[in-house]
């Protein structure tokens, strides 16, 4: 075989072989991948009508260009009189990794979980639509599939080494991100 076909053959493997390196650092952390909007809320009084259980569901859309994993998060928002902060927080389940990707461009619903009490003032202002865009934010935990697949691979790794060697092979946590919610209704 002549040199020259052995550069070729070496600068075809070589762009062959970066082909998915390129995507995976692309892909392995979108910035900022997922935003969230309110579609719902429906509130219940208690027996006395001094407070109030909130039940929200949200719209999550990953506006990224990679498939994202959206594990959990925490919706928080000040109450308008500045009697303190309110706390929801949600974890998506499903029977395979693979339900709980969303697709570039995609969305998925939400129901945050356990309902939320608040007093029944903040339910007045929060009816009148007094809560406005950028009032609550949302802290939530992702991975891109290429950070899942990896966690996945160096779990299976982890499992067969003997146990000395578990440390050798890398733990990978999920991002973590936090951003102002829009609570605007629905187009």
């Amino acid at each position: 075989m002549s040199r020259r076909t052995k550069l070729i053959i070496t600068a075809l493997f070589l762009v062959l072989l970066a082909i998915p390196v390129v995507y995976a650092v692309l892909t392995w952390r979108p910035q900022n991948p997922l935003r969230f909007r309110q579609l719902g809320e429906s509130v219940l009084r208690d027996e006395t009508g001094k407070v109030y259980y909130s039940r929200k569901l949200l719209e999550v859309r990953n506006i990224s260009v990679a498939p994202v994993l959206c594990l959990s998060g925490t919706y928080s928002w000040e109450s308008p009189e500045g009697e303190g902060t309110f706390f929801a927080s949600w974890s998506l389940g499903g029977s395979t990794i693979e339900e709980r990707f969303i697709p570039p461009g995609g969305a998925i619903q939400i129901e945050l979980d356990p309902p939320n009490l608040m007093p029944a003032e903040y339910s007045k202002h929060r009816q009148a639509g007094e809560q406005r865009s950028g009032e609550g934010r949302v802290h939530y935990r992702w991975g891109s599939r290429v950070q899942a697949s990896t966690s996945s691979a160096c779990l299976w790794i982890s499992e067969k080494l003997p146990e000395s060697m578990w440390n050798l092979v890398p733990h990978l946590d999920p991002f973590e991100d936090e951003i102002d919610m829009d609570l605007s209704p629905p187009p």
